[in-house]
């Protein structure tokens, strides 16, 4: 009870500390209010990213000379698969 008089005491003897106080403390969460709800923003457009922009692949060897009868591993076909249906 001693503690919460005096924490009152101290608020109206320094009324300009306290506001002061009060203002930094709010400026903090609303700057972590909008911080938070940009990174919400960026996981959804991600996510939707997929959908918007479709990439088109073409595979060949690496000085691009070949393109047909190319032996590809299982291992990287599944792997292409895969991401495909969102699962990497």
């Amino acid at each position: 009870m001693h503690l919460l008089r005096f924490s009152i005491e101290s608020c109206l003897h320094n009324r300009k500390k306290t506001v002061l106080n009060l203002l930094i403390c709010m400026a903090t969460v609303i700057l972590l209010n909008v911080f938070v709800g940009n990174i919400v923003s960026i996981h959804k457009q991600i996510e939707k990213l997929p959908d918007v922009i479709k990439v088109n692949a073409f595979i060949s060897n690496l000085n691009g000379s070949q393109a047909a009868g190319l032996k590809i591993k299982e291992k990287y076909v599944d792997g292409i698969k895969d991401e495909r249906k969102g699962n990497i």
